[in-house]
């Protein structure tokens, strides 16, 4: 029972799709780096200019550089932004947080108790209770004598010396940032202060929360922050042969395909497409509409990945992987040209574009499913069932429990990165040959190196499967038995000649086998079948490597056990 919590606990984790496997992010751009708060603050116009900015861009800049750090700015800020900052910065997950909402208040207090009342004081009614709410429990007296005299210790006094309330907490810190609230309120505003405190003490437990909850909600909602369920529609495969077909019958016919330019650039095709409609002198609005929707797809994905909105390095991975598939997206639909890649960005939603770039991996998927079901591979089925249900992180932890062991590392890193949420191509590390990490499907190149390498899986697969091997053991096994089962077959004798050659033969009869049979693992353009099988025999190689050894004696004649 406490291993099948764990699995299931480790699956969820999986399916959010940004952290189960390993790459690292490019440097924050965009939406996580485009206010310079530092511009603003040395902005003689930093007033008129600040409570015009889009709340949540404003809110992430001021979040990176810490909202202590930037205190010149917090006055600045409108209402509605401030709230929206609260409904980031004052929740977990679903749940509402005093302590946090305490935190958030804490750089207004910095800057004036005037500027902590006007900020409290302006949060929704019911933000201002559920904030404060079972925290005061309030005495009225004729005088501070009457009280207890372990509560008179604690109490703090209103000003008319017959009402006193104790802060019910035993963090001290808390219950000083309370009743620094307390105080800026009776030094502004004496009868609001009254106000909270009656409001705070006798108010139904929870019914704010569940009040503020739904404002929330449906803020978050005109941001883009839909239900979880809801967000799931995103993955949904889309015709996009069709969408092509559209686009490339406006397409000039003098277009051409620049992704390899962009490629070498370092830019993916969205911000060249971007970069493109600006020099062109494209509508300025229309440019910042496209920033609105790119934003609004991350939020979005967020939702889908369970990303909590002030969660800056879980927002940063989901807006990178996002924004390559809406690249992936752009290019296919554009053909790699840039004019008509900025047509299309001021056209379609990025959304449009982001399911366009998942449903051209999603094909990908699909065919590498049923190759597998072709093959009457064991436990295909169980990947099936959980691709169909869109069981994303299920998908990983079967091969991790179930097809690492008989397929090697690099086999299964190659399907995890195809059955990813946020699909990704398996490449070794800068930093280490030896070690398997991976980068998101940004352009048509990155697509066509996924569809390689699993297709070089496939055949690996296939080849044993051609011949009838039982997956019993570990697939490098299976290949040394057959190596020597072939070798005999075939009367190839390593004594005679060279290893090498005999090994080189060998794989080559077998890469012809595949080339003959190759409806069985192929699941993709045909002139990928020569480069997959290349990286296939590369793999059995490894198998082989330093497992046929030379013999000691010149006999034709040699056993099994001597030729591995």
């Amino acid at each position: 029972m406490e291993n099948r919590l764990s699995d299931m606990s480790l699956a969820q984790a999986y399916d959010a799709g940004h952290q189960s496997l390993s790459w690292v992010p490019g440097e924050a751009s965009g939406l996580l780096a485009g206010i310079d708060i530092q511009a603003l603050i040395d902005s003689p116009d930093a007033k008129d200019i600040v409570p015009n900015l889009p709340v949540q861009p404003l809110y992430y800049a001021l979040k990176q550089r810490g909202f202590g750090d930037s205190l010149e700015i917090l006055p600045f800020l409108s209402d509605e932004q401030v709230t929206h900052m609260a409904d980031y910065e004052a929740w977990d997950a679903d749940e509402f947080s005093s302590k946090r909402m305490m935190s958030f208040l804490k750089p207004f207090a910095a800057v004036s108790s005037e500027e902590l009342y006007r900020r409290f004081s302006e949060l929704d009614e019911e933000y201002q209770i559920a904030s404060l709410e079972g925290i005061f429990k309030v005495h009225e007296v004729e005088h501070i004598h009457d009280l207890p005299e372990d509560v008179a210790d604690r109490a703090y006094p209103m000003p008319c010396n017959t009402v006193f309330y104790e802060i019910l907490s035993d963090d001290k810190e808390e219950v000083d940032f309370i009743e620094t609230i307390m105080e800026s309120a009776r030094e502004h505003n004496m009868r609001y202060a009254y106000a909270l405190l009656g409001h705070t003490s006798f108010n139904p437990p929870g019914e704010n929360e569940a009040q503020i909850s739904q404002f929330r909600k449906a803020r978050l909602e005109e941001d883009g922050f839909v239900s979880f369920e809801e967000s799931q529609l995103i993955f949904a495969p889309i015709d996009h042969h069709a969408l092509r077909a559209k686009w490339q019958a406006k397409a000039k016919s003098e277009a051409n395909d620049q992704s390899l330019l962009v490629q070498d650039s370092g830019f993916t095709f969205f911000d060249a497409s971007l970069m493109r409609a600006r020099d062109e002198g494209k509508d300025v609005d229309a440019l910042f509409g496209i920033h609105q929707s790119l934003l609004a797809l991350a939020n979005s994905l967020c939702a889908a990945a369970r990303v909590s909105v002030d969660d800056l390095q879980g927002l940063h991975r989901v807006l990178e992987q996002g924004k390559s598939l809406t690249s992936l997206g752009l290019e296919y639909l554009a053909g790699g040209d840039l004019s008509l890649g900025s047509e299309i960005l001021l056209a379609e939603h990025p959304k449009l574009l982001f399911q366009t770039g998942f449903s051209l991996v999603e094909e990908l998927r699909l065919g590498a499913i049923k190759a597998m079901k072709r093959m009457y591979l064991p436990r295909s089925e169980a990947l099936e069932r959980s691709f169909l249900a869109r069981q994303w992180g299920s998908m990983l932890l079967e091969i991790d429990r179930n097809w690492l062991e008989f397929i090697g590392l690099e086999a299964a890193e190659i399907l995890k990165g195809l059955l990813n949420r946020f699909p990704m191509v398996a490449i070794a590390s800068p930093n280490d040959a030896k070690r398997i990490t991976f980068k998101p499907i940004a352009s048509r190149a990155d697509a066509y190196e996924l569809q390689l390498s699993v297709q070089a899986v496939l055949a690996y697969f296939a080849h044993l499967a051609l011949n009838g091997k039982v997956w019993d053991r570990p697939l490098e096994m299976l290949y040394r038995d057959l190596a020597s089962e072939s070798l005999q077959a075939e009367g190839m004798n390593p004594s005679s000649g060279s290893l090498d050659n005999a090994t080189n033969q060998l794989l080559e009869a077998w890469r012809d086998r595949l080339r003959q049979e190759s409806t069985l693992w192929m699941i993709a353009e045909r002139q990928s079948r020569e480069e997959s099988l290349s990286l296939a025999l590369s793999m059995m190689h490894d198998c082989l490597h330093g497992l046929i050894v030379r013999p000691s004696a010149t006999n034709s004649d040699m056993s099994r056990e001597e030729l591995i």
